[in-house]
């Protein structure tokens, strides 16, 4: 996509759920059928207890998981870090 294809997306914040909810920040970017989800940590110091362990998988994270809306239902995406396909619920 060009630079200005991006500038034309419609983008919705995404609602993060569970014990660790207010770590989450996420968006989901969408244009036409094609979409971008993007999920960042925040203030991680105490959740990895200042880095005595890695800020990844359920020991960190428990329950914490997104609400997608219902555009996002039942899609796959792609982990661009790790090449993964995360399926997701509707």
């Amino acid at each position: 996509m060009t630079d200005e294809q991006w500038g034309m997306l419609q983008g919705n914040l995404l609602k993060a759920v569970g014990k660790n909810n207010s770590r989450i920040c996420a968006f989901v970017w969408q244009k036409g059928s094609d979409q971008l989800v993007v999920v960042a940590p925040r203030l991680l110091a105490r959740l990895t207890q200042k880095a005595a362990i890695a800020p990844i998988g359920e020991r960190v994270w428990a329950d914490s998981h997104l609400i997608l809306p219902h555009c996002c239902h039942a899609r796959q995406y792609r982990n661009i870090f790790t090449d993964e396909i995360i399926d997701t619920e509707p």
